[in-house]
């Protein structure tokens, strides 16, 4: 064991100063080339600021970013893009696309972007982002039949190789980790236009085995999937792990849960999507097949099937669940022995009729797992969790639009005998004004393992509210946002123990002028807690307010953020941060850096602060303490085809002698890590 621990420490100092070097060393060549390279997009602030951090699930967050990087790299041609194409868009609302097509086909092109005005499109911020994710290429032609020798000529590849090295020990890396401390993985992409795409991805975590152990074939986890899209009569077919959403997820939602601000400009959306799992996420996707067909010019029918071994915490019998994981770690051998030991099948289909702005779904779905869910129902929290074998949710889905007004919502119930009902209603009095009004309730009795919806609480179940938000593009650069939430929930939930109830409100301003983008946003979040004794519940807020100012001036990027908590749970505690990012680039190579300084009393009061990583890695982490967190990264085109970077960080802290706890813990103040990437496109 001493040896092994000698050996790591020698390896990582060894990287360290190995990988100071690759970044001088590419810096140098990048210059000395003369090749375009890929620089990051605006879109991705888009994704920092429409998903709240504190609300969205970090897996969330790096598949919908996955998604992301691979529709900006196959981007879509809006003179032949289909409306189930533009469902992938993040940007665009329903009546939105509704809109763009009709003014396509009235005009038959569109030739400029200037256009997309006229086509019912006036936020100057998304006509700026569109061209990142879309393309005016020629209008449609007559499908033909796809060719092998036009998959093998046409057809786009991509190879990603990503290793993350530490620079520290964690005590598990001595004692405890099955593997070593290295993370890393592989994906590759194939793409002919949007008709056939294919995936596979291989991953590992830090402290996982690798070529050993259970994973004598060597990843810990793979992904691999292949989809057919616009064959006549057949919409969409994937074969492989997919994710999938029916009406608004009150039954089946696999695909990303985001915050209040990026989810209610996508809710309205009820056709069912069905992509590819290309995510290193071990959580949220199904794995079998899924189809969607037309049966008639109004009429599409889905069907999807299932099977896939999850990880599962046993009761002592050995024999039932006692709960569901998530995580995909399998580093220690407890989390290797949980690793698939239970079996889940899965099945259902969707029917709908659509006739202009009506729409109308029904949809079912069953599941069954070879062992029993027996949670610890004696935890009042827990008290209607589901239990058994097999379980079955059905659900109407149903959407009337006319221009200015939209009505979507979807009503369910499962074998709990419980109900789930959410509906949105939006109204657009002018075009740079909408209102949005959602309202849900989800019985406590009510629960699907795969429903996914608009919610505070994380889950379908338990939970019932309103919220009303509006969005004003004012004249001269300037758009508002704002929103109130409550919610109520009739039953415990953890750590509680009685009814409660959440309101969130936000308010954010957004100034554009050329390319300097000023925005201020405040929310304040009243939430309830156990009193000491547990005989009432307590009231606190907390309030969260930032405000940014990015700009881009030639060769240079820079964006500048203060942020600032305060929450008054106990007695009360606050944290503010400050952070630069500079980005300087040619058409040959970039250089970006980034320095944060946080000081908070708590965790209460953490500060969440968005940095640029390398492509397909995507981090929000949050900070609390005090100290200072600095990065630099360098990213170079060796060659048409082949495309480098490297990326050191580190994290001081100034309050503590070590970091995290557990098998975690790292004995100093200080933590660096060091990340390599290489990207093959052919």
């Amino acid at each position: 064991m001493f040896s092994y621990s000698v050996f790591l420490t020698f390896v990582s100092l060894s990287t360290c100063v190995l990988m100071t070097r690759i970044l001088l060393i590419l810096i140098m060549m990048a210059m000395a080339t003369g090749l375009p390279a890929q620089t990051r997009q605006p879109w991705e602030e888009y994704l920092v600021q429409t998903g709240l951090a504190e609300d969205v699930e970090s897996a969330d967050l790096e598949a919908r970013y996955d998604d992301l990087c691979e529709l900006a790299a196959n981007r879509l041609n809006l003179n032949t893009a289909q409306r189930e194409d533009m469902e992938r868009l993040p940007l665009l609302t329903y009546d939105q696309m509704v809109s763009l097509i009709a003014y396509r086909d009235r005009v038959g092109a569109i030739r400029s972007w200037d256009e997309l005005r006229v086509a019912g499109i006036g936020n100057d911020r998304l006509r700026g982002l569109l061209p990142y994710f879309a393309y005016l290429g020629e209008p449609a032609q007559a499908r033909h039949r796809i060719t092998m020798a036009d998959l093998l000529r046409y057809g786009h590849h991509e190879a990603v190789a990503y290793m993350g090295l530490p620079c520290y020990d964690r005590r598990g890396d001595h004692q405890g980790y099955q593997g070593y401390p290295y993370r890393h993985w592989v994906r590759y992409t194939y793409n002919y236009g949007q008709d056939v795409r294919a995936a596979l991805v291989g991953a590992q975590d830090a402290g996982e085995p690798f070529m050993a152990g259970p994973n004598r074939l060597g990843y810990d986890y793979y992904s691999f999937y292949l989809q057919l899209r616009h064959r006549g009569w057949l919409r969409s077919l994937v074969v492989g792990r997919y994710r999938l959403r029916l009406g608004m997820g009150l039954i089946m939602n696999t695909n990303y849960g985001f915050g209040k601000l990026a989810e209610l400009s996508t809710m309205g959306r009820m056709d069912p999507v069905i992509t590819g799992h290309s995510s290193r996420s071990e959580a949220n996707y199904l794995q079998g097949a899924a189809a969607t067909m037309a049966l008639t010019r109004r009429v599409a029918v889905t069907l999807f099937g299932s099977y896939r071994r999850v990880d599962a915490t046993l009761n002592a019998d050995s024999a039932t669940v006692a709960t569901l994981l998530r995580t995909g770690y399998h580093r220690t051998q407890s989390e290797i022995d949980r690793r698939h030991n239970t079996a889940q099948a899965l099945g259902g289909a969707s029917v709908a009729y659509s006739h202009g702005g009506l729409r109308i779904g029904l949809s079912g779905v069953y599941s069954h797992y070879n062992r029993p869910l027996r949670p610890d129902t004696a935890a009042l929290y827990r008290r209607y969790a589901p239990v058994g074998s097999g379980f079955w949710n059905l659900s109407v889905d149903y959407a009337y639009r006319v221009h200015g007004f939209e009505l979507t919502g979807e009503t369910a119930t499962g074998g709990g005998g419980g109900l789930a009902t959410v509906n949105r209603v939006v109204y657009s009095p002018v075009q740079r004004l909408s209102l949005m009004a959602v309202q849900r309730f989800y019985s406590y009795r009510y629960h699907a393992l795969q429903g996914r919806s608009f919610a505070e609480g994380g889950q379908v179940s338990n939970e019932s509210g309103v919220y009303l938000g509006a969005q004003w593009s004012l004249s001269h650069g300037w758009t508002v946002r704002a929103y109130t939430d409550y919610a109520y929930f009739a039953w415990p939930r953890y750590g509680l123990s009685f009814s409660s109830h959440v309101w969130d409100h936000l308010l954010e301003a957004e100034y554009r002028r050329g390319s300097v983008v000023w925005q201020t946003r405040y929310r304040l979040k009243r939430r309830q807690t156990d009193a000491a004794d547990h005989s009432h519940l307590i009231d606190y807020a907390t309030h969260r307010g930032q405000t940014s100012v990015a700009g881009q001036w030639g060769r240079v990027g820079a964006k500048s953020v203060v942020g600032v908590a305060y929450s008054a749970k106990g007695r009360g505690s606050l944290g503010w941060l400050v952070g630069q990012w500079l980005r300087y680039g040619t058409d040959r190579w970039q250089v970006c850096g980034s320095v944060a300084y946080f000081d908070t009393d708590d965790y209460e009061s953490r500060l969440y602060y968005y940095e640029r990583g390398l492509l397909y890695t995507f981090g929000f982490p949050s900070y609390y303490g005090q100290g200072l967190h600095y990065a630099v990264s360098v990213r170079a085109d060796l060659s048409r085809h082949v495309q480098a970077a490297v990326r050191a960080g580190t994290t001081n802290y100034m309050d503590r002698d070590h970091i995290s706890s557990g098998l975690q813990q790292i004995d100093r103040s200080s933590q660096t890590d060091v990340e390599m990437q290489l990207r093959l496109r052919f």
